[in-house]
């Protein structure tokens, strides 16, 4: 085989790599969907559709924000997510929401999950909030309809940032 050809065939090998790459990176569903949402305002509404590529496990969750003033109030809503005995001691405060998520289809959308959720779990924090888990659940590859509703007015939560989060843990 002679040089010429040989750097043509390394070249081709190197685009169909670098196009396998961005095909497979195409695949992969973003990591995060993230948006406020009045969490504390009854009837406050967040609604969105989400293409899943491939199988995953899929995180719905509140995250509630802060500053260096309010950091450990908001600490205290969020709760630790202790546990004694195998039971959940410290969810912080409950902030009820119906979640909705629903296949959808031509004529309409399938209901995977309505249903109103109160107690979450602490997910964890971040730099800048403390997160409270809604539900984990697997999703199929299809086109998604998400709704989230509050539930009822909570003065606890007036002036803190509160962020509906859609993630693929260990991707975020």
């Amino acid at each position: 085989m002679t040089r010429s050809r040989l750097i043509k065939r390394s070249v081709l090998a190197a685009a169909l790599l670098v196009a396998a790459g961005i095909a497979y990176c195409a695949m992969i569903p973003n990591a995060r969907f993230d948006v406020p949402f009045e969490a504390g305002k009854k009837n406050s509404i967040v609604e969105t559709q989400i293409g899943v590529p491939t199988t995953m496990t899929y995180q719905f969750e509140l995250n509630l924000y802060y500053d260096s003033q309010n950091r450990e109030r908001v600490r205290e809503l969020a709760g630790t997510g202790e546990s004694r005995d195998g039971k959940r001691i410290n969810n912080g405060l409950p902030i009820p929401v119906r979640l909705s998520i629903g296949k959808v289809a031509e004529n309409g959308h399938w209901s995977i999950v309505d249903k109103v959720f109160a107690e979450h779990e602490y997910g964890g924090n971040a730099f800048v909030y403390f997160s409270k888990r809604i539900i984990r659940i697997q999703l199929a590859p299809d086109r998604y309809r998400v709704r989230i509703e509050a539930l009822e007015d909570i003065r606890e939560l007036d002036g803190i940032p509160v962020h509906f989060s859609i993630l693929v843990p260990g991707n975020a």
